[in-house]
Order: C-alpha cells, then sequence, then structure tokens
C-alpha cells in the first residue's frame, strides 16, 4: 500500500514537471537555481575569510588549554570539519561535471 502510494506520488511529480515545462516555468527554475548557488557561494566565501580561524589560534597558545584530552577531541573536530569540506569540494565537482553535459 505505501509502496503503491509512492508510485502516485511520483506520478504526480512527473506530470507536475511536465506542466511546468510546458508554461515556460523552466526561466523560474533557472533563476531559483541560480540563486541558490549564489548563496552557496556566498557562504563558502564567508566560511574561508572568518574570524574563528584566528580567534581559535589565539586560544588553544594560551597556558594549560591544550590538555592530552583537549588535543583529541578538537584534533577530532578538525578531521571532520575537514572531511566535510572535501566532500563539499567532491560534491560542486560532480554537480559541474552534470552540469556541462545538459543542452550538449
Amino acid at each position: 500500500m505505501i509502496y503503491g502510494f509512492h508510485l502516485l506520488k511520483e506520478e504526480a511529480f512527473w506530470r507536475s514537471l511536465q506542466a511546468g515545462l510546458q508554461e515556460g516555468s523552466m526561466a523560474r527554475d533557472v533563476k531559483a537555481l541560480e540563486s541558490s548557488m549564489r548563496k552557496l557561494q556566498q557562504s563558502c566565501t564567508e566560511l574561508g575569510r572568518h574570524q574563528y580561524f584566528d580567534e581559535f589560534f589565539q586560544i588553544i597558545h594560551r597556558p594549560g588549554w591544550t590538555t592530552v584530552l583537549d588535543e583529541l577531541f578538537v584534533g577530532a573536530m578538525i578531521a571532520g570539519m575537514q572531511d566535510q569540506v572535501q566532500n563539499a569540494t567532491k560534491h560542486l565537482e560532480r554537480l559541474m561535471e552534470g552540469a556541462r553535459q545538459v543542452g550538449r
């Protein structure tokens, strides 16, 4: 029963998409995509120049701050954040590969 409902939702999605294309909504969708990509670009720019980095470098050099547990915890957090940045880069590369193929 749930599977049948899923198919109905999927069919409705495709009908809606087809109707939208026939009505000329493509320009609106492209504008929305461009807006989303510009927001992503702005977020990445802000992250790269954020003051958190400078503040972090000052904090970790304070006397007594870095115990073994601090180093393990913060090191794991940094490694996880680095992984996320690398994954975001890979996603962007895949997005661009796909985008370049459209309309050829």
